[in-house]
């Protein structure tokens, strides 16, 4: 019996340090202000556009509601765009970038097919970094999760998000929801703990 117990505490212990809760991950995106090419044109009562500073991506809130997305409609075709967030001072340790998407296709909201980031510390000269990826993909009436992590910590102030959609979902809208920054956080690794023979 003593065995088991200590089974169950080393399992408890290394459950502990492999996961780290979202919700506890530190977000330098939130509440950060960005720019975004084409700019967001409001044209319908179902639209947040907003004039700058932008900030709709950037406000802790990304939930399936309309309430939530802003972005780009027909019939003005949008096959790519480029959002740059400005985190307000260069942060030295920089890890998941995510980008949370709405996916409707009843109501013509369309997935990317492909999303890109960048860093930079002027604005000008940006890095490539990596591509997103959508376990999620496939999808449909969802918020279509995509993310990047690096294996070390990335040096940016400003995070480029290039977005693009397959030429088939011309007219359709283009909506998200959230942007994300997150601070670095080394992978996880498990505890050696000597064993005790407690029978």
């Amino acid at each position: 019996m003593k065995r088991v117990s200590l089974l169950v505490l080393l399992a408890m212990i290394t459950v502990s340090v492999l996961s780290t809760p979202a919700s506890a991950q530190l977000n330098y995106a939130l509440g950060k202000s960005y720019t975004v090419d084409p700019l967001l044109t409001p044209s319908s009562v179902w639209w947040l556009g907003e004039d700058p500073p932008y900030t709709k991506w950037t406000d802790g809130s990304s939930n399936f509601v309309w309430g939530d997305m802003t972005g780009w409609q027909g019939p003005d075709y949008v096959s790519s765009a480029t959002i740059v967030l400005d985190l307000g001072e260069t942060k030295t340790d920089i890890g998941k970038v995510q980008v949370d998407q709405m996916v409707s296709h009843v109501s013509t909201v369309y997935e990317c097919n492909q999303i890109k980031c960048y860093g930079s510390e002027n604005g000008v000269d940006f890095t490539f970094w990596g591509d997103l990826d959508a376990p999620g993909m496939g999808g449909d009436e969802i918020i279509l999760v995509w993310s990047w992590e690096p294996t070390e910590a990335k040096t940016a102030r400003y995070v480029k998000y290039e977005l693009y959609w397959p030429s088939e979902n011309q007219g359709s809208h283009k909506l998200l929801s959230e942007i994300y920054v997150f601070k670095y956080q080394a992978p996880a690794s498990s505890v050696s703990l000597p064993w005790y023979n407690m029978e």
